[in-house]
């Protein structure tokens, strides 16, 4: 038994140092998010967590169960080729999902069906692993000042909301990014799943406390706004501003988390423990499996990662390409009399990261026929930022439309552009300024309104080998001098000439 259980173990690291070396690009840049960003801090702590919860069942694990399985190779097939794609296409978020969906699929396959059901949550628990979530801080920034504003007014609070600018008397108020409760979101999640595990045997209960985790911190959030807001009304901003208001969140938050274990524990099974189980079987007992079916999973699996990898280094080796204007932008009929040239921009800038090559500039031309708010002529300003595809990423989250301390999202919605979509975000900052911004990608000339969809599409000229250089193009004009209509009816009839003078400033400083 002994010589049969080394070579398990021996199988079972070898698996593992596999994963390892397979993913270790997407296990470098996951923990480098968990370090940096606040909002996945706790994702440090999950793969020890699994691991403990793993130790605590081990009186329920026999090697006469340890049968290798076959049935996680298709899933795994699946994994490994979203691997490549997440890889050639810079797409992260794809990348960490398969990494540690990978991990759990692995164990399974090592260990078989009955020892992975006793470890279903601590194996599901590696998932959280995922740096996943911070796409939901817009829609949250949104929720939370859609609940705290009717609370402010029902408590006579002058209050006027100008996107997610909040104004009163006192001063004004930013649900910016920090505000939206995201992270306190993420680690509620994270610990409503591990305290439903550790402390209700019922499905029901769990599930329920659950739902309270998820529900409970959205509405605390805007609670701590309301709040905020509040305290500045009364004290007329003497406090809740500046550092104030991330004291008293840190506080709130704490008891909050407080409320939810006082909760749990007055519903929670007193005798449950998580290493709760009866032996059937001693570990000498049982017929352990041939070498046949303990070594071929595991053959088969390290077969399928040297194909996935001897794949991806023969896709990976694509020189950058020479920067070229597509030939949808070449076109004969464009409008001369537009008038570009290369300039920054005063009170508005773009901020993408590393690109290969970045203009902004202004376009002037009359405006007599579209009626500007002001006078007969009116400014778009423009920029044009290009990545070849074999360095930086043209799409990613850490991108941004604006500077986020300056300016802050009215709207969003969608335009026709010469028969395409486009977005119009509408932004205000708290200076009172105003702008409206036309933008979209264009991967090798071809149009894209949907980030999903670039991304996507870039990843595919990749697994082919071939170029998936891009753009992404805004224009934008203040509210005060052009309306929204004149801003995108202009734009609409002179779309081929604006577009050739982009890429040809593009090609000037390439």
């Amino acid at each position: 038994m002994n010589q049969w259980l080394n070579k398990f173990s021996l199988m079972l690291v070898l698996a593992l140092s596999s994963w390892f070396l397979v993913f270790y690009q997407g296990i470098v840049t996951a923990a480098n998010i968990w370090v940096i960003s606040d909002i996945y801090n706790h994702c440090l702590l999950v793969l020890p967590f699994s691991l403990y919860c793993i130790y605590r069942k081990r009186h329920l694990l026999h090697y006469s169960d340890l049968k290798p399985s076959l049935l996680p190779l298709l899933p795994l097939s699946v994994i490994l080729f979203v691997q490549v794609f997440a890889t050639i296409g810079d797409i992260n978020i794809f990348m960490h999902i398969a990494t540690f969906s990978a991990l759990p699929l692995i164990i399974w396959l090592c260990v078989g069906h009955r020892i992975a059901r006793i470890l279903a949550f601590p194996l599901f628990f590696i998932l959280f692993a995922i740096p996943i979530g911070d796409e939901l801080i817009p829609y949250l920034q949104e929720l939370t000042t859609d609940i705290a504003v009717p609370l402010l007014q029902l408590s006579n609070v002058p209050i006027y909301r100008n996107g997610l600018y909040l104004d009163i008397p006192e001063g004004r108020f930013l649900v910016a990014e920090a505000c939206s409760g995201i992270s306190f979101l993420i680690s509620s999640i994270v610990f409503g799943f591990l305290y439903a595990y550790i402390s209700f045997s019922s499905i029901k209960k769990r599930i329920i406390f659950i739902a309270v985790s998820i529900i409970v911190p959205i509405l605390a959030n805007a609670i701590r706004v309301y709040g905020i807001v509040l305290t500045g009304h009364l004290t007329d901003m003497k406090h809740a501003v500046g550092a104030d208001h991330l004291i008293y969140g840190g506080v709130f938050y704490t008891i909050v988390l407080f409320i939810l274990i006082v909760i749990g524990e007055k519903f929670r099974d007193k005798n449950y423990s998580i290493s709760d189980g009866q032996t059937s079987r001693s570990y000498l007992n049982g017929t352990k499996p041939g070498l046949f079916k303990l070594y071929i999973p595991i053959s088969l699996l390290i077969g399928a990662m040297i194909i996935q990898q001897a794949w991806l280094y023969n896709i990976s080796n694509i020189n950058t390409p020479i920067f070229t204007i597509p030939k949808s932008a070449l076109l004969s009929n464009v409008n001369r009399e537009i008038r570009y040239q290369d300039e920054k921009i005063p009170d508005w800038n773009a901020k993408f990261n590393d690109s290969d090559i970045e203009v902004t500039g202004a376009i002037t031309t009359p405006f007599i026929s579209i009626s500007p708010v002001n006078d007969n002529s009116a400014i778009i300003n423009t920029f044009i930022s290009y990545y070849s595809g074999t360095g930086a990423e043209l799409i990613s989250s850490a991108h941004r439309l604006f500077d986020t301390n300056k300016w802050a999202q009215v709207s969003s919605k969608n335009r026709i552009i010469n028969q395409q979509p486009v977005t119009l975000s509408y932004i205000a900052s708290a200076k009172g300024q105003h702008r409206y911004l036309l933008h979209w990608y264009e991967i090798n000339g071809k149009h894209f309104n949907s980030t999903r969809n670039a991304k996507l599409y870039q990843a595919y000229l990749s697994l082919l080998g071939q170029q998936a250089s891009g753009v992404k193009v805004i224009l934008t004009t203040n509210s005060q001098e052009l309306t929204e209509k004149a801003f995108v009816m202009f734009v609409n009839d002179n779309i081929d000439a604006i577009r050739y003078n982009l890429y040809t400033a593009l090609q000037k400083n390439s």
